[in-house]
């Protein structure tokens, strides 16, 4: 039966695991790759057309006038996060 007090090696190890963890799931978040349908193809070529280089605007702004158009909130926000995955 194991002792319930932590010794320094338990800590060690637990911080180690945890730095690990970490890591390896930062990793796979950045190389995690979303599918470019058309529909956010569409909706990222929008994005571009309303923001011209060095602009900024909200991105609820932003999302509220391509609804207007048409365009489904869900779908905007993935081209924002792919574009934002590619530093555009």
């Amino acid at each position: 039966m194991r002792s319930h007090v932590a010794t320094e090696a338990d800590v060690i190890e637990a911080v180690n695991l945890i730095k690990i963890s970490t890591v390896e799931a930062a990793e796979s978040g950045i190389n995690q790759q979303v599918t470019l349908t058309p529909e956010i193809k569409q909706a990222e070529t929008q994005i571009k057309r309303r923001l011209g280089i060095g602009m900024s605007i909200s991105e609820r702004k932003l999302i509220d006038e391509l609804a207007i158009i048409g365009m489904n909130e869900s779908i905007v926000r993935r081209a924002l996060i792919v574009m934002h995955q590619r530093d555009k």
